[in-house]
């Protein structure tokens, strides 16, 4: 009966200790997880934060002056410089040349003006399409972080099984080899059998009153 409980007790003691070792790799996997997605809510925290910076009207502004600054350069460079002296026929009377050049040059300024209103008003369109292309580019990121972080999610369950198996142990047979001593030994003394004295067949005829270890002759 002792070998038999010795024997049960080590067993539980050792489903017990795999246990422990398996709930632990399981909270391990889970922690990791929860890393894991702290990362990508803050990787979608990032892009939210930039979508909004991007809408504040100083970096808006500072985005259509960029824009209106490059319109301006691009259309001052087809209408070249004013002159206050336009070329002119070299026989046209002096006062024909100066009102001609005038006029030339008053008509290159307005040029110049009325191209400096199409680049700020052409400003604006680009810098909505900026927005809408900018926008759907940060929506993407925060599509792919959510993909991602869902994908993650649900391999947790995955995951855990596998590392609980890892971390599961085979069992040891010292515990089975008690109870089947107990066992053995149990059933050796119903049948009227002694292990420790003469009547064990198993002992030598001078060993019959062996008493721990002490022969008596």
């Amino acid at each position: 009966m002792a070998l038999n409980a010795a024997g049960t007790m080590y067993n539980n003691r050792q489903i017990a200790k795999n246990q422990t070792a398996m709930q632990r790799a399981r909270n391990e996997a889970a922690a990791a997880e929860l890393s894991r997605q702290e990362g990508y809510q803050n990787e979608a925290t990032g892009y939210f934060d930039d979508s909004l910076a991007n809408w504040r009207k100083e970096n808006q502004d500072a985005e259509i002056a960029n824009v209106e600054r490059s319109r301006t350069e691009k259309i001052e460079e087809q209408l070249g410089p004013a002159n206050e002296y336009a070329p002119t026929s070299g026989s046209a009377p002096s006062v024909v040349n100066t009102e001609i050049a005038r006029k030339v040059n008053d008509a290159m300024k307005a040029g110049k003006k009325y191209g400096q209103g199409l680049a700020r008003l052409g400003a604006f369109g680009d810098q909505q399409f900026n927005n809408r292309l900018f926008m759907g580019q940060q929506g993407g990121k925060l599509g792919e972080v959510s993909t991602t972080a869902g994908r993650s999610a649900n391999l947790l369950p995955l995951e855990q099984r596998v590392a609980a198996s890892n971390a599961q142990r085979s069992p040891n047979m010292f515990g089975d080899l008690l109870k089947m001593a107990g066992t053995g030994a149990s059933m050796y003394g119903m049948t009227g059998g002694d292990l420790f004295s003469g009547g064990n067949p198993w002992l030598k005829p001078n060993q019959g009153a062996m008493n721990w270890g002490q022969v008596v002759t």
